[in-house]
C-alpha cells in the first residue's frame, strides 16, 4: 500500500502490451549518416501514425484531472462515459443509490455504489475504471475518496480495491477497503447504515507511484465477492490532482 492517510466524513479525492517496431534507427552502415531521430516511429500495436509523425510531447501539469461527486446523476442512474465499467456474476449492478439507501459522503444526496444482491455461490467481480489521463508533466499525483462497505464478510471471500495502473503496467493496489481494520466484517449493515452509524464514509488519499505516471494513467474500484447474501460497495467525491 502506498502512503495511505485517512480522514474523517468529508474529503476534498493501459495501455495493453505494446508492441514497438523500429526502422533505420542507428548508424546505417557504410559510412552513411544515421537517420534523423524523427525517422524513428514507434508502432503501439496499431500502426496507425503516419510516418514520420513524432510521438506527442507532455502537457503542462494540471492541478485536477479528474472530480466527481456524482450529484449530477438522477436516482439509480447507471454511471456515465466517464467510467468504464465491469460487471460479471448474476444479481449485480454498479449504478448511483437510490434516496432509500442513504446519503454519501458527508451527507450528499448521490454516491457510487455497487451491489452484489447474492450470486448463489457464482463468483461476482464489479469495477469501474475512469481514465486514461496524460500526467507525464506531473511530478507526482494524489487520489482521494470516500468509501464507504456494507455486509462484507471475511467468510464470503469478499474483497475490495481502489487501483491504478499506468504505462503499460499491471493494476496496482493503492487502498483495500476490505478486507481491513477500517471497516469490521458484518452481515447486518445495508446501505442505508451510514444514516444510523452502522458504518460511515471514510476519506482516503494516496501518492500515486512514481511507475504508474504517464501518458495513460488509470484508476479502477473494484469489487470481488462469493457470497449468497447483499454486499454493497460505495465511493464518492472522487478526485486525481497533479503537483507539478
Amino acid at each position: 500500500m502506498k502512503q495511505v492517510r485517512f480522514g474523517g466524513r468529508s474529503s476534498t479525492w493501459a495501455l495493453g502490451a505494446l508492441s514497438v517496431v523500429v526502422f533505420g534507427c542507428g548508424n546505417a552502415g557504410g559510412g552513411a549518416p544515421a537517420p534523423a531521430r524523427e525517422d524513428c516511429i514507434e508502432d503501439a500495436g496499431g500502426g496507425d501514425a503516419d510516418a514520420g509523425e513524432p510521438l506527442p510531447e507532455a502537457g503542462a501539469c494540471q492541478a485536477l484531472y479528474f472530480s466527481e461527486n456524482f450529484e449530477g446523476f438522477a436516482t439509480g442512474a447507471a454511471l456515465g462515459a466517464a467510467w468504464e465499467l465491469v460487471v460479471e456474476g448474476p444479481n449485480s449492478t454498479a449504478r448511483v443509490n437510490l434516496d432509500e439507501e442513504g446519503h454519501g459522503s458527508a451527507g450528499s444526496n448521490r454516491f457510487a455504489l455497487f451491489t452484489n444482491a447474492g450470486s448463489a455461490g457464482v463468483p461476482v467481480e464489479i469495477s469501474a475504471k475512469a481514465g486514461p489521463f496524460d500526467v507525464r508533466g506531473c511530478v507526482s499525483a494524489t487520489l482521494s475518496a470516500s468509501i464507504v462497505v456494507f455486509s462484507f464478510e471475511n467468510t464470503e471471500n469478499d474483497h475490495a480495491f481502489v487501483e491504478v495502473r499506468g504505462n503499460g503496467g499491471a493494476w496496482i493496489p493503492m487502498y483495500m477497503p476490505f478486507p481491513s481494520p477500517e471497516y469490521p466484517a458484518d452481515a447486518a449493515c445495508r446501505v442505508g447504515g451510514q444514516e444510523t452509524g452502522c458504518t460511515a464514509f471514510r476519506s482516503m488519499v494516496v501518492d500515486v507511484p512514481r511507475v504508474a505516471l504517464g501518458p495513460d494513467l488509470e484508476v479502477r474500484f473494484r469489487v470481488q465477492t462469493l457470497t449468497d447474501v447483499s454486499d454493497f460497495f460505495g465511493f464518492d467525491d472522487v478526485s486525481l490532482a497533479g503537483v507539478p
